[in-house]
């Protein structure tokens, strides 16, 4: 795809999370900046997100929260419901393992976790009769230690069917009602969002995220044009998960560049 110049002036409009204004943000996953009424940013009848740069900073244990149901507490019944709640943070298998083992109330159990690197399987063994609960019945860490069903009641030993489930979403969501103008991605379940970029995480954890767009490779979701010129004086910007939650950047800051194109006339 390609632009000629009667469809306007092109200007590269630079956005860095620390340069937000407004008096409610507190983190950089949502946010306002002010042009100070600039001209140059009026009458812009299209626009192309260039480039963004983002930490990968998802945590792959981390506590339930809106439409993601799986989080950091481990439930299990042992003639009363228990519960080993494990510090949010990015955990390999054998990390997570060693933080359930060294539980207080693993520990009174008689509770120990292994994970047979061959099957990607985690057996549990006990010295205290257990009921390994499935997500379905309160275990919201039952998808990441591949517990797919109950076991049998009051257990010594149970093997989870499943394998281990440390991924992260695998895109993050650019959301900005102003430069979106309106909906641009449609979800079954999430309904309409003001989405104005995908950006695949491609990168390990601790990592920054580059994206580029390339004029050759656009779709309908960089390439936004506005049926009147529309003012970009001040535009919000958010980052989302797949489950429409805000992501935690842990307090780290990220940058996108936009072009934008402004009418000739302007």
């Amino acid at each position: 795809m390609s632009y000629s110049p009667e469809e306007g002036v092109a200007k590269l409009i630079r956005i860095n999370s620390e340069e937000r204004k407004s008096p409610t943000t507190v983190d950089s996953n949502f946010f306002t900046v002010n042009f100070r009424n600039s001209t140059q940013l009026m009458d812009i009848n299209r626009i192309v997100i260039k480039h963004v740069s983002i930490p990968n900073a998802q945590y792959n244990v981390r506590p339930a929260l809106g439409l993601n149901p799986v989080g950091n507490v481990f439930t299990y019944n042992n003639g009363a419901l228990q519960n080993i709640v494990v510090p949010p943070g990015n955990y390999d298998v054998n990390a997570l393992i060693a933080a359930i083992n060294a539980s207080a109330q693993a520990i009174a159990d008689g509770l120990v976790l292994t994970f047979n690197p061959v099957t990607a399987h985690i057996s549990f063994t006990s010295t205290t009769p257990i009921t390994y609960l499935s997500q379905a019945n309160g275990n919201n860490m039952a998808k990441i230690l591949g517990i797919r069903a109950n076991s049998a009641p009051a257990v010594l030993a149970f093997t989870a069917t499943g394998l281990v489930d440390l991924s992260v979403h695998p895109n993050l969501y650019i959301a900005s009602r102003a430069i979106s103008d309106g909906a641009n991605m449609i979800s079954p379940t999430l309904g309409s969002l003001a989405i104005c970029a995908v950006i695949p995480v491609d990168k390990p954890f601790g990592t920054i995220l580059h994206y580029a767009t390339q004029q050759e490779h656009l779709d309908d979701i960089h390439y936004i044009s506005y049926a009147s010129g529309k003012s970009l004086q001040e535009i919000d910007l958010a980052v989302y998960d797949g489950d429409a939650n805000l992501v935690d950047l842990q307090g780290l800051d990220w940058t996108i560049v936009i072009r934008a194109y402004q009418s000739p006339s302007a």
